[in-house]
């Protein structure tokens, strides 16, 4: 068990939940402060779809019991060799190059006009696909594309979210969390060794935000450097689902079909289980991407103690790959062992 330590998880998404799971059985005292009424909120529905790398959402997804499957769909073979063929051809590119462009200016680069304008024809038949291609850095899509697009093991949840939400929040409360809703943390200092949120209403020795960009850049104490660190992600009206399914990693009648399907199931236990926070409308166009010229890795690791070292950014938007819940998921796992480090000198 940890000495008395009390750890602040500002944002009570579904990645605020998972860390204060983790806090918890390492023995901290957990709060979790939510800005809306309802716990687990989830951006762009990245949960669904999942592939046998995502050790870190099926291990969660085990943990709580919740069902899932082999998805079997059928890959876009033209348009997958297709991709396959620019990255080949971009290996010759240095990496710092094919940071400053995205996908599309690759592609204008190493094609010839008339193969262009057959892939774009092509691609323009995708919906989502071409927008997406404008936006995300070379380097962040050819990762994307091998490690996700190519993977043959993916899984599709059967369990509406909404039951892992459910037992996470149960567990938390069991084991003696405080969760507190409709809470805006307007401001947070750090005085005295201590965390002090909205003028000492509350106080922690650590502090973890899983809170978007969006919000994040609301707080005005963050100086110039720390403010051009954080904007070096980008937030688009890109829709999740329709790029994966472009891609074919989601087959084209999922959207018209399960989603609807998934939403009446969602509804239907959250009455059965007379949950007393009513479901939020998803925004599932809300895409954080890096920006052209940023090497996520190098800036992640700047980022994570922005504010000083018992400070914690574990922000979705910040992840490698922000399509994905998983790699969410796993910006704290990485951080672990910092976090045990820094309670050894509270």
């Amino acid at each position: 068990m940890k000495k008395n330590i009390n750890i602040i998880i500002l944002g009570g998404d579904i990645n605020g939940l998972y860390i204060a799971i983790r806090c918890i059985d390492m023995g901290y005292n957990v709060t979790i402060i939510e800005k809306k009424k309802k716990f687990g909120n989830i951006k762009n529905n990245n949960f669904t779809f999942f592939n046998k790398n995502h050790n870190i959402y099926i291990n969660l997804l085990k943990r709580f019991n919740i069902k899932y499957s082999k998805y079997n769909f059928n890959k876009n073979n033209n348009l997958l060799s297709f991709i396959m063929t620019i990255i080949n051809k971009s290996k010759i590119i240095p990496k710092k190059i094919l940071l400053s462009l995205t996908f599309n200016e690759l592609c204008e680069k190493i094609l010839s006009k008339q193969v262009l304008k057959d892939f774009k024809n092509y691609t323009n038949n995708f919906q989502g696909l071409t927008s997406f291609f404008d936006v995300i850095n070379s380097v962040d899509f050819i990762e994307m594309f091998i490690t996700e697009v190519c993977n043959n093991n993916f899984y599709k949840l059967h369990d509406n979210i909404e039951v892992l939400i459910n037992r996470m929040t149960d567990y938390l409360i069991n084991k003696g969390a405080s969760l507190i809703n409709n809470t805006n943390v307007k401001s947070f200092k750090y005085i005295n060794k201590k965390f002090i949120l909205n003028n000492i209403i509350y106080t922690s020795d650590i502090l973890v935000a899983t809170i978007s960009k969006k919000n994040l850049i609301k707080f005005t104490f963050w100086n110039d450097d720390q403010y051009n660190i954080l904007n070096n992600i980008t937030q688009y009206n890109l829709n999740t689902f329709d790029i994966l399914k472009s891609l074919s990693i989601i087959k084209n009648d999922y959207i018209e079909n399960d989603y609807e399907n998934d939403v009446n199931i969602r509804n239907n236990i959250l009455n059965d289980l007379h949950i007393i926070y009513p479901i939020n409308k998803q925004n599932n166009n809300e895409l954080y991407l890096w920006n052209t010229n940023v090497n996520n890795i190098i800036i992640r690791e700047k980022i994570k103690n922005l504010y000083n070292q018992y400070f914690l950014l574990c922000s979705n938007s910040y992840s490698k790959n922000s399509i994905f819940l998983n790699y969410g998921l796993e910006i704290f796992d990485n951080n672990i062992q910092h976090l045990n480090k820094i309670s050894n000198f509270i």
